[in-house]
């Protein structure tokens, strides 16, 4: 089945795509729902400017551009597209937007697949015996697969060591802005309204990937520090009311 080149380059280039592929769109979807607070039909909805892409550089790519470049010019220019798609998500911070950085890298990623997925079928089947086609497809979806498992492994070490350094990076900043807050609200993050200064921070004052960090510092950052500064003058400070009952 690996006799020819082209056949053993489509399906290697069917694993790369399978890697690409199920590793960036199950990422992207917990970009869409947790950064963007889409909805699930939303996140699905968002995705579709991929697979027009996909399906308008397919058909085109078939007729016109396998035809003039063959399958050995032709995967490795759908691979090197699928590159430039990662290369723009990238780009993805905290303060993106959808058609700032999403929407663009969704479209070149959906013509990198376009380019390759119907080009490495055919020629991962091409010239195979009757008896082999269900073979040499198998090995196809078997790359697709083994490829999809292999990316989403991949994309789960880089996601976790790049949010691990981003809170590193932004403890001493948050921590910072946090016990400001609660200096000036002279209260403890134990107390009602320190626990209400950090729910404020996690829910808009400050970027999504720091509401993990903020729950980690009300755990066991603020306290020790706002003990260490004020050891008496904020404990025996008296909570101010919160309700008109109690001001009454």
């Amino acid at each position: 089945m690996m006799a020819l080149p082209v056949r053993a380059a489509s399906y290697a280039t069917q694993f790369i795509a399978g890697a690409a592929q199920m590793g960036a769109i199950i990422y992207l979807t917990y970009y869409m729902q947790n950064h963007f607070g889409y909805s699930p039909f939303k996140s699905g909805v968002v995705f579709l400017p991929m697979v027009f892409a996909l399906i308008a550089t397919a058909i085109p790519a078939g007729r016109v551009i396998v035809p003039r470049l063959g399958a050995r010019g032709t995967l490795p220019l759908g691979v090197a597209v699928l590159a430039g798609s990662f290369l723009i998500f990238s780009r993805m911070t905290t303060n993106s937007t959808y058609s700032q950085v999403a929407l663009p890298g969704l479209i070149v990623f959906g013509i990198g697949l376009g380019l390759t997925m119907p080009v490495t079928f055919n020629s991962g089947t091409r010239g195979v015996d009757a008896k082999r086609t269900g073979l040499a497809s198998a090995i196809l979806s078997a790359a697709q697969q083994i490829g999809g498992s292999f990316g989403v492994a991949l994309m789960t070490s880089y996601a976790t060591q790049h949010a691990e350094d981003y809170v590193t990076d932004h403890t001493e900043e948050v921590k910072a802005a946090a016990m400001e807050a609660m200096m000036r609200a002279q209260a403890l993050p134990q107390s009602p309204a320190g626990k209400q200064i950090i729910e404020s921070l996690k829910a808009g004052d400050r970027p999504s990937s720091d509401r993990g960090l903020l729950r980690r510092l009300h755990d066991d950052g603020l306290g020790p520090v706002l003990r260490r500064r004020h050891p008496r003058g904020l404990r025996d400070r008296p909570e101010p009311p919160s309700t008109p009952q109690e001001v009454a």
